[in-house]
């Protein structure tokens, strides 16, 4: 199973507010090639247009965070220092939106 959807499944079933998921990039890329180009924030609800942006394995990321059904879930660069502080204190993708909990609720 892919470690990604098998963290959200596992987010959704402990009902978490947040998932972190780590990667090889800094987030999710307007161009794969430029790491400067990062999508900071997406509405829960834009996350269907940003499956045209991903590249590779970052659709299987968007497709976990949608799967979590979690109020946030913050796709974040692995090769820094401290990973997960630094995606909770807001590097990285950003997923918001109450969606996810009314998902959650369906």
């Amino acid at each position: 199973m892919d470690g990604d959807l098998a963290a959200a499944l596992l987010a959704r079933e402990l009902e978490a507010l947040e998932l972190v998921i780590l990667t090889n990039v800094p987030g999710l890329l307007r161009d794969p090639q430029d790491e400067a180009s990062l999508v900071e924030r997406v509405p829960v609800a834009e996350l269907p247009a940003c499956r045209d942006v991903a590249r590779g394995r970052m659709r299987r990321k968007l497709e976990a965070a949608e799967l979590s059904c979690c109020a946030r879930v913050v796709l974040a660069d692995g090769r820094r220092e401290r990973p997960i502080e630094a995606a909770l204190e807001g590097a990285g993708t950003q997923i918001l939106g109450e969606a996810f909990r009314e998902a959650r609720s369906a």
